[in-house]
């Protein structure tokens, strides 16, 4: 790759999209120091942007030559793939907003050979998340013998300033949807137990209310883990009041984290461990910027990269299609 910093040292980072993901990253990156460019189809929202924090509008047509420290991929999910080869293919370290792709055969080919792509799991900055991931991993818990992961958020709540039934969460042809929406979940799942062969005994993919056009709103799935752990899983767009976390019970503790009751405890029959670090999500994508202005910069890679975004998209689609099994 040919790094390009400005003459301050600064990278140079391609913004492909304007929306709220689009957003976050460029005035982030835009605050660590980055030289920020945004392409977006709606001049008036990447113009808005580009004046806020003193970026650059480039032309939805301009061809994406190799002239960027990092290109970060901020569009809907259906476009993810496609975007992700053509600025891979310019030379440049990629960052694509999660999901990498909507479809495994989708994602196959950004884990090529010298493809330097990243995938935007900023839970994995998030220090309640390392603390359950690390009591698991270091044995706190003795073996694993089940876990449950929960995510639950109204739609209209995610983005109150916006049309949410305009949004592509609630489209599916933009790859929207609460499977591929909440895949941060099955991300961390396959970051605690390894990313494949997990099978899917069953599950149910369905859209419940009106709440989106034409996507799915609610997951219910039952996962074995490559280990044989059984993991139940819950996601949905319709939950009035917040609720996410993971749990993991051992032969020896439970480790369990509430995002909704900024609760993390390690639970052994004789005492409770309690986690007490702050429960601030921004500070994991502030922490996600960090690493992603360190990378683009010449850094080392983040956490989250092609092969391990393609094991998520990869047991999304067997979630999907044990629920389409379940149906038949």
């Amino acid at each position: 790759m040919t790094e390009t910093p400005d003459s301050s040292g600064a990278p140079r980072v391609l913004v492909v999209g304007a929306g709220s993901a689009g957003r976050r990253h460029t005035k982030l990156l835009s605050d660590l120091g980055c030289r920020v460019h945004i392409i977006d189809p709606d001049l008036t929202r990447a113009n808005a942007l580009a004046r806020e924090v003193g970026g650059t509008v480039i032309p939805s047509g301009a061809e994406w030559a190799d002239e960027w420290s990092g290109v970060v991929i901020a569009s809907p999910s259906s476009f993810h793939a496609e975007q992700g080869l053509r600025a891979s293919d310019a030379g440049t370290r990629v960052l694509i907003e999660k999901p990498l792709a909507t479809s495994p055969d989708a994602a196959l080919g950004l884990i090529a050979p010298g493809r330097n792509i990243a995938v935007a799991y900023n839970l994995r900055f998030a220090p309640p998340v390392q603390w359950v991931v690390g009591a698991v991993r270091r044995g706190s818990i003795g073996e694993p013998v089940s876990a449950s992961v929960w995510f639950g958020q109204y739609l209209p709540d995610w983005r109150p300033d916006t049309d949410h039934r305009a949004s592509y969460s609630a489209r599916s042809e933009l790859g929207g949807g609460i499977l591929l929406d909440a895949s941060h979940e099955i991300d961390l799942l396959c970051w605690l137990f390894g990313g494949e062969p997990w099978t899917v005994p069953g599950a149910v993919v369905e859209r419940r209310s009106d709440v989106t056009v034409d996507a799915d709103d609610s997951v219910a799935a039952l996962l074995v883990s490559p280990d044989g752990v059984p993991v139940t899983t819950s996601l949905d767009m319709l939950s009035r009041r917040y609720r996410r976390g993971v749990e993991v019970v051992g032969t020896e503790a439970t480790a369990r984290l509430d995002w909704a009751k900024g609760r993390g405890e390690l639970e052994s029959g004789t005492r409770v461990e309690a986690f007490e670090g702050p429960f601030d999500i921004g500070e994991s994508y502030r922490a996600q910027a960090r690493a992603s202005f360190e990378w683009f910069a010449g850094g080392p890679p983040l956490p989250a990269n092609a092969r391990s975004g393609l094991e998520v998209v990869g047991l999304c689609a067997q979630i999907r299609e044990a629920a389409n099994r379940s149906t038949s």
